[in-house]
């Protein structure tokens, strides 16, 4: 359904009546409301439920006694476009591609909004950063779309919440998805009276200009926090909040000069990665608890999908901690990975347990690998890179593997699944029937091994040598399987062959195709007996193909590539957005 978008001006006011507890009765046979509330350019240390010293959060630490509050919760970007894609799709950046400021969310991936209509949901956002709007396909799902007036950066929460419960004076019948993003801690600071003075000092001399701003933040924290009180009084006394799943979460943090820097989306450091995540299950169920297992806001839609007994879109990168927010199970482990590909900055991040990999790519002036250790150095002020070069060259060979299974084309990947120290050499070819190979990227060869593309563009030839060795920092696991891995494209429907031998004799490939957004997609596969179904090894405990005998086995498999296009969202949106700071000045 196409969004009714509506613009609500900022000094709206509403007086909601009593109707709205008489649609809102929770019966015991209805799925639970689900509100999603996210507060743009919160930081999670600036909040006291997280340890802060400063008194900005009262309602929301109150909140966090009720709910459970997730100590290690991670944005995927550092900035509002890809964070809230990731928050709507499932799927990391890379996967839904809506990674920079032009570029719109593909229509072909599942939202959470629609994942919700689909199970009878009436769905609505409040919505007061452009970048969000559905001229960038974030309106896929919803019902209701409400653009609060934001060209003079003076949409408050009292704003976005005067649209709430407007929409709620007549609140349609069903269960109701909600999604309500504010921005009030985002730059510029200028809470309204008190609470912009709430942390300024008598003689603003004592401070730096630099301290200054941490006070006018701390300011607009604490104005989001009144607000938010505010509203949930009301939804409290309407009977709405207690029968609603309640998710507060923001979308990114803000840095105050840690790194050198100001603002957001230009790095990956913790102060704009951590971010607060709170859930209030209805009844306040659960409440009181607070993992300190890592998850991630990609994470959420696969969670809210089981609460609600949905099936999640299949090939989404998130997985479910309702387990973990419940106390009934673990945590689902999940690969601690952030990126940002905007205005010119390219940064990747991954972390493994306390250690952190920082890899800059642009721009190249300021380049380079950096390795954390999160437990040690919260700040991250210590480089370990040169001090540490074997975690360094395995953290980075695993960003690699991730990222590159991520990458869009085909995949086929060689591993060897022998035990420690053995070698075997896998040798063969990758022959297209048809067009030439449009791209060839490979990893996990060595300088005298790389794959040759010849017979005009049309043939892939490789001879690699998969040696397994033991892992250098003495942690499980305890071997590294040597593995190999070219990417190539052909042109769509392009027929092609795989022959593949180790130590000369043949190897038949294990196929595991992915498709569009994980829906299985056949490509037109030939092994190299001219059977057109390549045959499936076996599966190990975990569900992982294996060779039979200890050999190296193959895995073939496609990624799509994101379909996210760039849009021309007109002047008026333009101007919004430069004045948010997100468009620079001609």
């Amino acid at each position: 359904m196409s969004p009714t978008t509506k613009r609500v001006l900022a000094g709206l006011v509403v007086l909601v009546g009593a109707s709205l507890a008489l649609h809102l009765r929770r019966q015991p046979d209805v799925p639970p409301h689900v509100l999603v509330y996210l507060i743009d350019t919160l930081r999670a240390d600036h909040l006291g439920c997280y340890g802060y010293e400063r008194d900005t959060s009262p309602r929301l630490d109150a909140l966090a006694e009720e709910g459970v509050l997730f100590r290690r919760a991670q944005a995927q970007s550092s900035w509002t476009k890809p964070s809230v894609a990731s928050l709507f799709t499932g799927l990391l950046p890379t996967r839904h591609g809506a990674v920079d400021r032009a570029h719109s969310l593909p229509e072909d991936v599942t939202t959470l909004a629609e994942l919700l209509a689909a199970r009878g949901y009436t769905t609505a956002a409040f919505l007061s950063n452009p970048n969000v709007l559905p001229v960038f396909g974030f309106g896929q799902g919803f019902d209701h779309v409400v653009d609060i007036e934001s060209e003079a950066r003076s949409a408050t929460a009292a704003d976005v919440h005067a649209a709430l419960l407007a929409f709620l004076e007549d609140p349609p019948a069903g269960p109701l998805f909600l999604y309500v993003h504010t921005r009030d801690p985002h730059d510029p600071y200028d809470a309204p009276a008190p609470f912009g003075e709430s942390f300024l000092p008598a003689d603003p001399a004592t401070r730096s200009p630099a301290e200054l701003e941490v006070d006018r933040y701390d300011g607009e924290i604490a104005y989001a926090d009144h607000e938010l009180g505010k509203l949930v009084d009301r939804l409290h006394a309407d009977g709405l909040f207690d029968a609603s799943l309640f998710v507060l979460l923001s979308d990114h943090g803000e840095e105050f000069g840690e790194h050198g820097g100001t603002l957001h989306g230009r790095t990956l450091f913790e102060e704009q990665l951590h971010v607060p995540l709170l859930l209030r299950f209805p009844g306040g169920r659960f409440g009181g608890r607070a993992p300190e297992d890592p998850v991630r806001v990609v994470d959420l839609l696969p969670t809210i999908a089981e609460l609600v007994g949905a099936e999640p879109p299949a090939g989404i990168d998130g997985r479910s901690f309702l387990a973990l927010a419940t106390g009934s199970g673990p945590a689902p482990d999940p690969v601690l990975f952030a990126e940002l590909s905007h205005d010119g900055n390219v940064v990747r991040s991954l972390t493994d347990g306390r250690y952190k990999l920082i890899e800059r790519r642009l721009p190249r002036a300021s380049g380079g690998t950096a390795l954390y250790d999160l437990a040690g150095d919260p700040g991250e002020t210590v480089d370990l890179a040169r001090a540490d070069p074997e975690r360094t060259a395995e953290l980075s060979e695993r960003l690699a593997v991730l990222e590159s299974g991520m990458t869009g084309g085909i995949h086929l990947e060689l591993v060897n699944a022998a035990g420690l120290e053995d070698a075997h050499r896998v040798s063969g070819r990758i022959v297209s029937l048809g067009d030439a190979f449009l791209e060839v990227e490979a990893s996990g060869f060595v300088a005298d091994e790389q794959p040759e593309l010849t017979g005009e563009g049309r043939r892939i030839e490789l001879d690699v040598l998969l040696e397994n060795r033991p892992n250098p920092i003495g942690q499980e696991p305890l071997v590294l399987k040597a593995k190999a891995r070219l990417r190539f494209e052909l042109p769509q429907g392009t027929p092609f062959r795989v022959e593949l031998a180790v130590d000369g004799t043949p190897l038949r490939a294990a196929r595991l195709i992915l498709g569009r957004n994980g829906r299985p997609e056949e490509l037109p596969l030939v092994s190299a007996d001219g059977d057109p179904r390549l045959e499936l090894s076996s599966r190990d405990q975990a569900g992982q193909p294996r060779a039979a005998g200890g050999r190296p086995f193959c895995r073939l498999f496609q990624v799509p590539r994101p379909a996210a296009a760039e849009v021309d969202a007109g002047a008026e949106i333009e101007e919004r957005l430069r004045a948010l700071g997100y468009v620079g000045e001609e």
